[in-house]
């Protein structure tokens, strides 16, 4: 499992400003897709996943991406506990990113 420590994500200069934005998009998705899991709607968890690595691949954010990865495979197997601590896992991710 991942450790508290920041995690550093060097991006191109011109996409700086556009972190924020990636974090908020990021977030909002995360929170969907944990609503999902009540429900047991797996197609949507990784559909949402799917969009979310993409975006995430954009700005270099390569361990939140594998992350999505797997969860993407977990729904598929429709696996609700190793879902769960995925989750948690990008939760923490999201929580120690710093963009540079």
């Amino acid at each position: 499992m991942l450790g508290e420590s920041t995690y550093i994500v060097k991006i191109d200069p011109d996409l700086i400003d556009l972190a924020p934005v990636l974090m908020e998009s990021l977030n909002q998705e995360l929170d969907k897709m944990m609503l999902h899991i009540d429900d047991a709607n797996f197609e949507k968890i990784e559909e949402l996943a799917h969009s979310s690595r993409g975006a995430a691949l954009t700005f270099g954010f390569d361990a939140y991406a594998r992350k999505l990865r797997q969860l993407k495979k977990t729904s598929l197997d429709k696996d609700v506990l190793e879902t769960i601590i995925i989750f948690k896992e990008l939760r923490l991710l999201l929580d120690n990113v710093e963009f540079i």
